[in-house]
């Protein structure tokens, strides 16, 4: 999804109606990702748990993002189309905190955890990319003065 929005803060200077369909998709692809639950693919970053929560983090930011500083003439096209970016934004994160407070419970983990990948040890495919999610979240500052992170790649928004 946030390929998606990147894209749409990319081209909100330079091809307004481009940067609203890329935004449309984001926001369809975050639905989706919330509409439809958590994987049972594991907690790692790597298309699972971990992955879900950051993926909805990140989303708030760009669209917080974009609302500082897309030009004014797309933010009024926004607007005029129905976006609110402000719920927008707070739902995205709302909707990872809600699949965090999930992992809370040890059951919920337990079951949804992979116990046989070879990459067990791995924030990014294996079981640990729950705990720096709480590291992040328990940060000064969160969600949106703490930057997201994808752990091992240092790439930062």
């Amino acid at each position: 999804m946030n390929v998606f929005s990147a894209s749409a803060e990319l081209f909100a200077n330079y091809n307004e109606t481009a940067a609203e369909i890329y935004f449309n998709v984001a926001l369809r692809l975050g639905n989706v990702t919330f509409d439809r639950g958590l994987l049972v693919k594991g907690t790692m970053y790597c298309h699972g748990i971990g992955g879900n929560i950051n993926m909805l983090w990140e989303l708030g930011h760009r669209i917080k993002h974009i609302s500082e500083h897309a030009s004014s003439t797309f933010l009024a096209k926004l607007k005029a189309d129905g976006y609110d970016l402000e719920y927008l934004m707070n739902q995205s994160v709302w909707r990872s905190k809600q699949m965090t407070i999930w992992t809370l419970n040890w059951n919920n983990i337990d079951a949804t955890r992979i116990t046989d990948s070879n990459e067990g040890y791995s924030m990014y495919q294996g079981n640990f990319a729950i705990p720096m999610t709480y590291i992040q979240m328990l940060s000064d500052g969160w969600p949106f003065d703490e930057p997201v992170c994808h752990p091992g790649w240092n790439l930062c928004l």
